[in-house]
């Protein structure tokens, strides 16, 4: 009897231990899940973000022309040398209107065969092509420019570009990307204010794209203004530069909140 009762107290008191230690495992758990949520919400800032674009627009104060020459002959070296002697004419007539020689670069250059049927035989002439094109650092000068190199060679006018300098348009890209930094600042804290919420500061700043819309006019046939005749005019008109942007801003809840 003894002995049962020996092992019946060993076994309450192994359940007695069993019961403690699931209620310190159970109390440690307890304890713990305070500071798991606390790490947690530490870990997790809250933000902002927006995306926002700025806008800078200027008078061009370049202009790109694109001019065009050709010459068609029997012989093939006759139309090449035909070619290379309007081409010769039109660009120094074009550096005495103010053009730097070295604003005026080859884009194309091309000799080839045209065989056409001109009644029972076909007839076979050779047809030689240079574009060049030419940067003129002073937009009102762009009529003068193209009426000087019709009147010497030119065949062919392919279009008129308005564009800005280097340098200015770098001042145009600071301006627009001020603008819209401002813009997304201002968008941001509408949307933080709504929450009862503060910027602390910017998390990241990502710039979607940017690019200048120039004004381009459309090619045209040239026809040389005759001598004491109207001249060529083109209004250069504006160009405008657009940034675009996404910010993200590190935000709190407001004072009082």
């Amino acid at each position: 009897m003894r002995d049962w009762g020996e092992r019946r107290a060993v076994r309450r008191q192994t359940t007695l231990s069993l019961v403690a230690a699931v209620l310190v495992l159970g109390a440690g758990c307890a304890a713990g899940a305070p500071a798991a949520d606390t790490e947690s919400g530490a870990s997790s800032d809250r933000q902002v973000a927006v995306a926002a674009a700025g806008v800078a627009e200027s008078t061009a104060d370049e202009a790109v022309v694109r001019l065009g020459v050709q010459a068609t002959d029997d012989e093939v070296v006759s139309a090449r040398r035909a070619l290379a002697e309007n081409v010769s004419r039109m660009r120094e007539a074009l550096v005495e209107t103010g053009v730097d020689e070295a604003d005026v670069t080859t884009t194309r250059y091309d000799i080839y065969r045209d065989r056409r049927r001109e009644g029972e035989e076909p007839q076979v002439r050779y047809r030689a092509a240079h574009d060049v094109r030419v940067t003129v650092d002073d937009p009102d000068r762009v009529g003068t420019v193209i009426d000087t190199a019709v009147r010497n060679g030119a065949t062919d006018v392919d279009g008129v570009e308005f564009t800005l300098s280097a340098a200015r348009q770098e001042r145009l890209d600071r301006t627009a990307r001020q603008r819209a930094m401002r813009n997304a600042r201002e968008k941001a804290t509408q949307f933080a204010e709504s929450e009862n919420l503060t910027i602390t500061g910017v998390r990241t700043v990502r710039t979607v794209d940017t690019g200048s819309r120039q004004r381009a006019v459309e090619a045209a046939t040239p026809t040389a203004a005759p001598a004491g005749g109207a001249e060529t005019e083109l209004d250069a008109g504006p160009v405008s530069v657009t940034v675009r942007v996404e910010v993200v801003y590190d935000v709190r809840e407001a004072d009082g909140g």
